[in-house]
């Protein structure tokens, strides 16, 4: 197998896994969508400003974010919320 051959095969794969890894990113973050919109707001608020070792996905944070967004909450007071 030549040199070239060999590249365009670990390149193929990689880019299968990595389209792969989007899909679930994806299927992640609608089921999250649908979730956190039966969700009250303290609970959208905590998701969002968890923090540490056990705190939610970067996406799940950012779904939070959108839906109190949604829900007419300004920037500043998503941000500035203290759990």
């Amino acid at each position: 197998m030549s040199f070239l051959k060999k590249a365009l095969d670990i390149i193929g794969n990689a880019g299968k896994s990595y389209v792969g890894n989007m899909e679930r990113v994806s299927d992640l973050t609608k089921n999250s969508e649908k979730k956190y919109k039966r969700l009250d707001d303290k609970e959208l608020f905590e998701i969002y400003s968890s923090k540490g070792f056990f705190s939610k996905t970067h996406a799940e944070r950012m779904v939070a974010y959108k839906e109190l967004k949604g829900r007419g909450y300004s920037d500043l007071e998503i941000k500035s919320y203290d759990v």
